[in-house]
C-alpha cells in the first residue's frame, strides 16, 4: 500500500510539474517578449529606428516576397521586430510570388517585376522597393558578412513618412570629388539614411537664396573666386552649416580664399602632410595612413563607445588660432606626440628634418560661432585635413562612414539621423585553408575522442598493478 501511495505521489508531482511548464509556455507565448542573443544585436532596433516608428501617423505596410522554403531569417526576424515595436502601425505580409502571383503583382506599382527577396514598403500612395542583396553582404565563402537591414529599412520608412527630409548639397566647380564618381558609395549611404543629396555651383546659384541643411566641400583643387568667397562668407555668418575637407597637394600651393575664409573662424588648414611614428598610430606599415586618436566631442564619442577608429590617409594639419570669444574650435581627431608635420612639400626626405614641425597634429576640428548679437542662428562647421576617407574604397573601413555621418548629424542638430551602421554577422568566424583544415579534423575526430580511451586505459593498467 505504501509503495502504491508513493507511486501516486510521484505521478501527481510529475503531472503538476508538466502542468506548470505548459502554463508558463502558454503565458510566455501571449507576452510580446523576445531576447536578441546575437553578439552584434542584429535583431534589435536602435534608438534612431524607434524614433522613426513614432512619427508614423497612418498604417505602414511591408510586403516580403519569398518562395516557400527560401526565406531569409535575418530579414524576417528583423521585420517582426519592426512590427512589434510599431504597436499596430505596421502591417507585415509574407507573400510567395509563385503561389500568389496576382497578390504579388498588386504590390508592383512601378511594373518593375517582383523577384525572390524583394521587400516593398508602402505608405499611402508612395512605396519603396528594397532587395535582399542591398541588405546582405556575403564573403568569398558564401557566409553572411554584414547585415545592413536596419539601416535600409529605417531609411526607407523615414523617406516615406518624414515630411521634411534634410538636404545636403556638395559644392562643385572647383574640381571637387564628385558624388557621381569617387563618392558614389557615400551618396548611396546618405540616400539610404533618408538624406536628400544634391550639388551646388556658387557661380550659377545664389547660395543664400536656396534652402538646404548642410554644405559639403569635398577636397577642392581650385580656389574660390572673390564673388564665391563673399557669398559663402555671408552664408556661414548667418548661421550656415558646412563640412570642409581638404586633401594634401603635391606642390607648395594654397587655396588662398578658402583658407582666408576658414581663418575668420579661428582655424588654419596648412598645405602639409602628417607623418606618424607611433606604431599604433598608423596602418599597414604606411606612416602616412593615420589612425588618429579620438578626442572628446559629441561627433566622435560614439566611435569610442563602439571601439571604432577612422583611417585618414595622407592628411593635413589643422591649426587652431582663435582669439574671438564668439568662436569655439574643438579638436576631434589628432595624431600622437611622436608624429611630425611637413610643410615644405618639395622636401622628399622620408625622415624628419629641422624644417619639419613636431606633433601632435590636429586632423579634424568642430567649430561653433555664436551669432546672437547679429540675430542669426549659431554657425556650425567641421573641418577635416583629409577627404580620401570618404572615397568609395575607404568609406566602409572601420569608423570612416560613422565619422562623416556623425559630423552631418551634429551640424544639423539631428541625432535621429546618426548613422545606423551595418552589423557584422559571426565576426569571430575562423577560416581554415589547406593543412589547417586537416589538422583540425585530426584533432577533433581522432585525438579528442581518443583521450577518454587513453585515460581509461591508464587507470586500468594502474589498478591492475595494485
Amino acid at each position: 500500500m505504501k509503495v502504491c501511495r508513493n507511486i501516486l505521489h510521484i505521478i501527481a508531482e510529475i503531472v503538476v510539474v508538466i502542468a506548470i511548464i505548459i502554463l508558463i509556455n502558454l503565458i510566455a507565448g501571449k507576452l510580446p517578449l523576445s531576447v536578441d542573443m546575437s553578439a552584434q544585436r542584429i535583431f534589435s532596433l536602435s534608438e534612431q529606428s524607434l524614433q522613426t516608428l513614432k512619427i508614423i501617423d497612418n498604417t505602414l505596410e511591408i510586403a516580403v516576397f519569398y518562395e516557400s522554403g527560401e526565406e531569409q531569417p535575418h530579414i524576417e526576424l528583423l521585420l517582426n521586430e519592426y512590427e512589434k515595436r510599431a504597436e499596430g502601425r505596421i502591417k507585415l505580409y509574407f507573400i510567395d510570388p509563385e503561389i500568389n502571383p496576382i497578390e504579388a503583382n498588386s504590390w508592383d506599382t512601378e511594373k518593375s517585376g517582383i523577384t525572390n527577396g524583394d521587400i516593398i514598403i508602402r505608405y499611402g500612395d508612395s512605396s519603396i522597393k528594397l532587395t535582399e542583396y542591398q541588405m546582405i553582404e556575403k564573403d568569398y565563402y558564401g557566409f553572411i558578412n554584414t547585415f545592413s537591414g536596419e539601416q535600409k529599412i529605417t531609411g526607407a520608412i523615414r523617406t516615406l513618412v518624414e515630411e521634411n527630409l534634410p538636404v545636403i548639397v556638395f559644392l562643385e566647380g572647383h574640381e571637387e570629388k564628385s558624388i557621381n564618381t569617387t563618392l558614389l558609395s557615400l551618396k548611396e549611404s546618405l540616400q539610404a539614411s533618408a538624406w536628400n543629396v544634391d550639388e551646388i555651383n556658387l557661380l550659377s546659384t545664389d547660395i543664400n537664396s536656396v534652402e538646404f541643411d548642410c554644405l559639403v566641400i569635398p577636397a577642392p583643387k581650385r580656389d574660390l573666386s572673390s564673388a564665391e568667397t563673399s557669398a559663402l562668407s555671408v552664408y556661414l555668418n548667418r548661421g550656415g552649416r558646412a563640412l570642409f575637407m581638404f586633401d594634401i597637394s603635391s606642390k607648395n600651393e594654397e587655396l588662398i580664399n578658402f583658407h582666408h575664409l576658414l581663418e575668420t573662424f579661428g582655424i588654419k588648414i596648412e598645405n602639409s602632410i602628417v607623418v606618424e611614428e607611433s606604431r599604433g598610430g598608423y596602418y599597414s606599415e604606411n606612416k602616412m595612413y593615420i589612425v588618429p586618436s579620438i578626442e572628446n566631442h559629441e561627433i566622435v564619442n560614439s566611435l569610442s563607445r563602439k571601439n571604432l577608429f577612422a583611417l585618414l590617409p595622407f592628411s593635413r594639419n589643422i591649426s587652431i588660432e582663435n582669439s574671438d570669444e564668439t568662436i569655439d574650435a574643438v579638436p576631434l581627431l589628432s595624431s600622437s606626440s611622436e608624429s611630425w608635420i611637413r610643410t615644405d612639400m618639395t622636401n622628399s626626405s622620408i625622415e624628419m628634418t629641422d624644417e619639419d614641425d613636431a606633433g601632435p597634429a590636429v586632423l579634424a576640428v568642430a567649430v561653433n560661432k555664436n551669432n546672437y548679437e547679429d540675430k542669426y542662428p549659431e554657425t556650425r562647421m567641421v573641418a577635416v585635413g583629409n577627404a580620401k576617407f570618404i572615397e568609395d574604397e575607404m568609406l566602409n573601413i572601420q569608423g570612416n562612414l560613422d565619422f562623416f555621418m556623425n559630423s552631418l548629424s551634429w551640424l544639423n542638430e539631428r541625432n535621429d539621423f546618426m548613422l545606423i551602421s551595418p552589423k557584422l554577422v559571426n565576426p569571430d568566424r575562423m577560416y581554415l585553408q589547406g593543412y589547417q583544415y586537416i589538422v583540425l579534423i585530426i584533432i577533433s575526430a581522432v585525438i579528442i575522442p581518443l583521450l577518454p580511451f587513453i585515460a581509461g586505459l591508464f587507470i586500468w593498467f594502474k589498478r591492475r598493478n595494485l
